[in-house]
């Protein structure tokens, strides 16, 4: 009987264990999925803003079809382009 007892216990700390566990890598995933969304919408929003700046039509349209398709990693293109959404405003 004692040995049902202990194999209950550790039964129960095991789940306990496992659902903690389990509940930090939801909390991770969530994160990362709320950290996605966020930098997709501000990377749509900012692809549209910029053609309001200079920059060659084909630049602008690629920004926000690259925002469309991958998200996140427009901005990376915003970065590395450096023709894309100059800093002086159109009048």
């Amino acid at each position: 009987m004692g040995d049902d007892n202990k194999t209950e216990a550790k039964s129960e700390a095991v789940s306990k264990g496992a659902a903690a566990s389990f509940s930090v890598l939801g909390f991770l995933i969530i994160t990362f999925i709320w950290v996605w969304i966020i930098a997709g919408l501000l990377g749509f929003l900012a692809s549209i803003i910029c053609f309001g700046f200079n920059g060659s039509v084909s630049d602008k349209f690629l920004g926000v079809l690259i925002v469309l398709i991958v998200g996140p990693f427009y901005w990376l293109y915003f970065i590395y382009n450096s023709n894309y959404c100059t800093r002086s405003q159109l009048e």
